[in-house]
């Protein structure tokens, strides 16, 4: 451990700078859960895309993924919504 490292936690604990410490860790918590979400994302519209190339002349199974992953997205987004109405 550093000693500089040492002397800032003196003075955070010594200050009560936990009131801060909550307020950094939700900040964290949501950043981290937004970059999950969007990897998520990007993974799935990788591999919706991808099925376009990959298939031949008939391109029933991926036009029936991205209607299934569009659904899905509408679903979620009406239930949502009611989950915040009163």
């Amino acid at each position: 451990p550093h000693p500089r490292t040492a002397g800032m936690l003196l003075v955070a604990s010594s200050t009560g700078a936990c009131e801060l410490i909550k307020h950094c860790t939700t900040f964290t918590d949501d950043v981290f859960n937004a970059l999950l979400a969007m990897n998520f994302i990007n993974e799935a519209s990788k591999s919706l895309v991808s099925a376009f190339g990959v298939a031949g002349a008939d391109k029933t199974s991926p036009f029936l993924a991205l209607n299934l992953a569009l659904c899905t997205c509408v679903a979620s987004l009406k239930l949502s919504d009611t989950r915040r109405s009163k």
